[in-house]
């Protein structure tokens, strides 16, 4: 029992860590949805920013007016003309030199509006990639969270489960299956049953002589699998030694009790077949039932003592205590 608080303890403990692995899992992804609305927003503010200055410059450059104004920008010769700086700073010449000008600066900026856009877009999906990213972060990182506490649950449960096989081996008769004296001790400290019954199995010795020892395994093993039969799943069957068997019953009363006897003597006249066709009935059995009250060793002392009084009168009787 204290195996089974412990195992239970460790499991209390592994679902705290499991909560707080989750909470920093919520976290984690709370500073990642974070983190991708802000760049998010960034790229948004640049993305507008650089529309609105690609949009005025191109509006710039189809506009006629955008082109300045070459009247004022000949320059101050303070008086002195000569016919070659007038010729060269004409009204028409400057024109057709600005409108060069201003047709290359136009070409220019539709190029670098090409390359902003192509920056935009390659933004978008660096962005996107980003996104992705952390999306497959927080997948593994679920996986890792999940994996940890799953690993942790099989092991204890693989190992429970082996100390519950080994400990079935420690306390079942190998022989028969029933369980052995060694968990009787042990059952009953965890619970006590209400009635104990002592069978012991008549003639079982002239059994053992006439027909030998194997054939005598054989019968206890057929008299175990009849008691299977017609007791409970809540009853417990004990193989108490050699021919005798002690049978624990748990929440029944006194007349039920001496119901379930006998359907146990009905049952015994089953038979085995042995030899290549012999076939031999199951012995019949002397039964003590005795009421638990306060120890293990006092409730068999009576109980066997009841079988004694029976095999001195007879056999196959019973005799109980309310």
């Amino acid at each position: 029992m204290k195996k089974q608080k412990d195992i239970f303890i460790s499991y209390i403990v592994l679902i705290i860590s499991a909560l707080s692995l989750l909470c920093v899992f919520y976290l984690n992804a709370s500073e990642h949805e974070r983190i991708n609305k802000l760049l998010k927003t960034r790229f948004l503010e640049h993305w507008s920013l650089e529309q609105e200055i690609s949009r005025s410059l191109l509006i710039l450059c189809a506009n006629d007016k955008g082109i300045p104004d070459y009247q004022n920008s000949i320059p101050n010769t303070e008086g002195r003309f000569t016919p070659d700086l007038l010729k060269e700073n004409s009204p028409n010449l400057l024109k057709k030199r600005g409108l060069q000008n201003n047709q290359n600066l136009c070409r220019n900026i539709k190029v670098q509006n090409g390359e902003v856009d192509k920056t935009q877009h390659e933004s978008e999906a660096d962005i996107n990639e980003l996104e992705s990213n952390l999306h497959i972060l927080q997948g593994i990182n679920l996986v890792f969270l999940l994996l940890i506490p799953l690993t942790f649950a099989i092991w204890r449960t693989v190992i429970y489960i082996r100390l519950v096989h080994e400990r079935k081996k420690l306390y079942i008769d190998l022989l028969t299956g029933a369980y052995n004296r060694r968990y009787l001790e042990q059952a009953i400290k965890e619970e006590k049953p209400d009635y104990l019954i002592m069978l012991d199995l008549d003639d079982f010795k002239k059994i053992n002589d006439t027909y030998g020892h194997l054939t005598g395994d054989r019968i206890l093993i057929a008299f175990t699998e009849m008691l299977r039969q017609f007791l409970r799943e809540t009853d417990v069957i004990v193989r108490f030694g050699g021919d005798e068997f002690i049978i624990m019953l748990h929440n029944i009363k006194f007349e039920d009790a001496k119901a379930l006897i006998n359907r146990l003597r009905s049952g015994s006249h089953k038979s085995i077949i042995f030899d290549g066709g012999k076939k031999l009935d199951l012995p019949g059995f002397s039964a003590g039932l005795a009421k638990f009250r306060d120890s293990l060793e006092d409730t068999i002392k009576r109980a066997d003592a009841y079988v004694y009084q029976i095999k001195k009168a007879g056999k196959n009787g019973l005799k109980a205590e309310q």
